[in-house]
């Protein structure tokens, strides 16, 4: 078994970069140059749509959340590999739905509902109409 260096000078050593030495006195390992002056742009992501949704469970109470498939996360609660809420509360009974533009938005207005009283979510739920 080959044995550890044992400092970073002795490190630099074994693969071959030259040390320089630095302003208290120790050696250090040079920094790399980057030698492309092309720069990549990042990939842009796909722009997918969120969802914030409000589900009724079977004790009457309301779970608030978030996904990119409605009928998918409804059923994932349903069969209880979701949250660990509505797995002891089921069936759920998806009651609001709401498109945000991204992932950021949905999880803004989640936090925002999830502050609001139970009465503002029953309001909330009154007012806008689940249609699949």
């Amino acid at each position: 078994m080959a044995q550890r260096p044992k400092s970073l000078a002795e490190t630099k050593k074994k693969r071959g970069a030259p040390l320089k030495p630095s302003p208290n006195g120790s050696q250090v390992a040079p920094r790399r140059q980057n030698k492309l002056a092309i720069t990549v742009p990042k990939v842009m992501q796909l722009k997918s749509e969120w969802w914030v949704y409000i589900l009724r469970c079977s004790d009457g109470t309301l779970y608030t959340g978030i996904t990119t498939n409605l009928e998918r996360r409804t059923h994932q609660h349903n069969a209880g590999r979701a949250a660990r809420y509505t797995r002891s509360r089921g069936p759920v009974v998806l009651v609001f739905h709401e498109l945000q533009p991204d992932h950021g938005t949905a999880l803004r207005r989640e936090a925002a509902i999830k502050l609001c009283t139970r009465a503002a979510k029953q309001r909330l739920i009154a007012t806008h109409t689940t249609q699949h």
